[in-house]
């Protein structure tokens, strides 16, 4: 929601799963100046030689502006990305566990792949623009 707000221009629209014809009313939540700051900010993960997602930027569409976060959980063993071109938002999440007797404990094993999440979230985006003519 946070990031929705972001790419709404501070705009807080509440998200929902159906479409309804009902007026939804925005309200505003963060100033302009401060939008823009973080958006800069998430812009540089992609632009930026020591970006957490710069080693992406070449496979994404051109002509379009980014921008991204990721983390990771306190001991590397879950790691998740937020990317966005302003119009799309992709949230993806992954997870390293450990199979036994037939069931995936997740987040048990400590991993240092944190860029799967991030390219999780480009081929999402990819594939979205390609099933979707964006």
């Amino acid at each position: 929601q946070l990031y929705q707000t972001i790419f709404n221009e501070g705009l807080f629209i509440p998200l929902s799963l159906e479409q309804k014809n009902d007026t939804v009313i925005p309200k505003k939540i963060w100033e302009e100046a401060h939008v823009s700051a973080v958006k800069n900010a998430l812009h540089q993960t992609i632009e930026s030689n020591g970006g957490t997602l710069h080693r992406y930027k070449n496979d994404l569409p051109r002509g379009r502006i980014f921008y991204g976060k990721t983390g990771t959980s306190s001991r590397q063993k879950d790691f998740w990305t937020v990317l966005s071109d302003g119009d799309i938002v992709i949230v993806s999440w992954a997870s390293y566990g450990k199979q036994t007797n037939d069931a995936m404990a997740l987040g048990t094993e400590m991993s240092w792949g944190a860029s799967t999440a991030g390219l999780f979230a480009v081929l999402m985006y990819n594939e979205l623009l390609k099933t979707h003519n964006l």
